[in-house]
């Protein structure tokens, strides 16, 4: 019986930065001259986006819900929490976000909330801010393995200038069925390691320690991928060096279970 289980694994590697997927709006200071490296390296070829708050006047529309819930804003890329939506112009009524409409910032569009407070059918006027999106080549350079960005002399940002990423991180690579695998491998090693009158224990040190256990053999996994790949070496190093520490953190935790290191029992009197 395993102690921990793939969603305890899961939540613990996304919640440590062991396993980023999606990066959102990571600030980053560009300086002329200079790299500014990002968080989470290696990145996904093509997956960023650069972007920064450039407009101070909100764009406006007035938009309608006669044949839909759905609204296609004349811009995507917002800036979170932008969004005004109100009854009129003169904002006679400010609906409110997640309880009379959603917003999905990345592509604009607008989603009335049936049992919100926009009538069905309503016109209403909205306000929001986009993003101004650079561009690979002509405003950034971007070396995707060491997750360094720099800028471009002829672009259009400016040297001194904040700008927020988004990229997926390679980091990204766990699968259920490696976490599936590595629980089962941590889970073996743990039997052979506690004494059996603990093998259906419920106590939670035993569920950190096979979580740490198969957190590190994950880790050791992408660090032999990463060195036999030849792209980073010192990335498989850092990946090897996050396994040890796992594991040390795991076994320190494992002591008080361990059982006996011999068969030999104490002589009993006849």
């Amino acid at each position: 019986m395993s102690f921990t289980t793939i969603d305890i694994v899961r939540k613990h590697l996304i919640e440590n930065h062991v396993a980023v997927d999606q990066v959102d709006s990571e600030p980053v200071k560009l300086i002329s001259d200079s790299s500014a490296k990002l968080r989470y390296p290696p990145v996904n070829d093509g997956s960023e986006k650069v972007k920064a708050k450039e407009q101070i006047k909100p764009d406006y529309q007035l938009a309608d819900f006669s044949s839909s819930n759905k609204v296609n804003l004349g811009k995507t890329d917002l800036i979170r929490d932008s969004v005004v939506v109100a009854s009129d112009s003169s904002l006679g009524i400010i609906y409110k976000e997640n309880l009379d409409y959603t917003v999905d910032y990345n592509s604009g569009l607008l989603t009335r909330i049936s049992v919100g407070n926009i009538p069905q059918g309503a016109t209403v006027a909205i306000w929001y801010m986009p993003y101004r999106v650079y561009t690979r080549g002509v405003d950034y350079k971007i070396d995707y393995n060491k997750g360094e960005i720099s800028l471009v002399g002829s672009g259009d940002i400016e040297s001194g200038q904040w700008v927020y990423v988004d990229y997926v991180s390679e980091y990204a690579f766990v699968d259920e069925e490696m976490i599936v695998n590595a629980i089962n491998e941590a889970n073996e090693q743990i039997m052979n390691f506690i004494d059996s009158i603990h093998n259906s224990s419920s106590d939670r040190s035993l569920v950190i320690a096979e979580t740490y256990l198969t957190v590190a053999i994950i880790c050791r996994i992408k660090a032999l991928h990463t060195i036999s790949s030849g792209v980073n070496n010192n990335a498989g190093s850092l990946w090897q060096v996050l396994a040890d520490q796992y594991k040390r953190e795991a076994y320190f935790l494992l002591g008080k279970f361990a059982g006996s290191l011999s068969g030999l029992h104490a002589p009993k009197k006849a």
